[in-house]
């Protein structure tokens, strides 16, 4: 399924991460739940930079 990775971004003001909401992100952002959970840690909850995080990285 493919996601809008904008209107994500506006729809969820942070990301989570329990367990599905780990689920539903990694996928949506395609990168795996460790690299979201680092990403998070780094970069914080807000979707945009988590996008931003991870975007060099190529996840």
């Amino acid at each position: 399924m493919a996601y809008d990775r904008d209107e994500m971004a506006q729809d969820q003001p942070l990301i989570s991460l329990r367990e599905d909401d780990l689920r539903f992100w990694s996928n949506a952002l395609g990168c795996t739940e460790q690299h979201l959970r680092e990403a998070v840690d780094v970069a914080g909850q807000s979707p945009t930079d988590v996008m931003e995080f991870l975007a060099p990285t190529g996840w």
